[in-house]
């Protein structure tokens, strides 16, 4: 399984918060300004299920990137 898929998997069970998570960490994967825009979309959708501080929960979520 790759990162991709794994959004596309927590998406379709509704998990909304994993899937922000999988964003990010693709972005960071990705690198580049495609790679800025994802990160900026994972932490937004972090924000908007009400986490105060998206790259902490992202860690939470998706652990071992740095």
């Amino acid at each position: 399984m790759n990162i991709e898929e794994a959004e596309r998997m927590a998406r379709a069970s509704y998990m909304w918060d994993s899937a922000a998570a999988a964003r990010v960490r693709h972005g960071q994967i990705v690198g580049g300004e495609r790679g800025r825009q994802l990160v900026q979309e994972g932490y937004a959708a972090l924000s908007n299920l009400g986490a105060r501080n998206p790259e902490r929960m992202t860690a939470v979520i998706a652990p071992g990137f740095r």
